[in-house]
């Protein structure tokens, strides 16, 4: 049984208090998130652009440690879905083998990425503030719904430089994105 749309259901359902507001709501989710979708495509679009002219040589055991890192990322979240890695390579009629290539490959194109993204950090002299860190690490705590502390002892000194770096990645996607030239 479907209730009728009513401002009391609309109240119930969302932050909105009439069923205009609620349309209005809607409306605006729906545009944000086909900009971000638009802008995801656009960063990704650029972003391989200049990795695929970039000639930068990945070690191997980054590039199978990436990967590892990958498939375990996988299989929590299969896990948590009360699937497993078998499930999923069913489902998509895949091999461990093809698996494993897909993994390395999406692992050596992270690699180049971040390191291409890194590179144009430190040369256009970008850096991230302490409060930009720790306002990031508070997002990050809130979300794994910990405290500051505790996601620090959990990420550990190397972890918390990663969450540096990768302020300096979205620092260096935003401008590269900014500076691209629509072809």
């Amino acid at each position: 049984i479907t209730p009728e749309l009513s401002d009391e259901v609309v109240a119930k359902i969302s932050p909105c208090k009439t069923i205009e507001e609620f349309k209005v709501y809607v409306e605006n989710e729906i545009r944000r998130y086909k900009e971000d979708q638009q802008l995801q495509e656009k960063e990704n679009e650029v972003l391989t652009k200049i990795v695929e002219a970039s000639e930068l040589e990945i070690p191997e055991e980054m590039i199978q440690g990436r990967a590892q890192v990958l498939k375990n990322s996988l299989e929590g979240q299969l896990r948590n879905g009360g699937n497993t890695l078998q499930d999923y390579m069913d489902y998509n009629n895949l091999t461990p083998e093809m698996l494993d290539e897909y993994l390395t490959h999406d692992a050596l194109n992270m690699l180049k990425g971040q390191a291409v993204l890194l590179e144009i950090a430190r040369a256009e002299g970008m850096e991230f503030t302490q409060a930009e860190l720790d306002e990031e690490l508070f997002r990050m705590a809130r979300g794994y719904q910990m405290t500051v502390e505790e996601l620090q002892k959990m990420l550990g000194d190397e972890g918390v430089e990663m969450v540096g770096n990768d302020l300096l990645h979205k620092k260096a996607l935003d401008f590269i994105v900014a500076e691209s030239v629509e072809e």
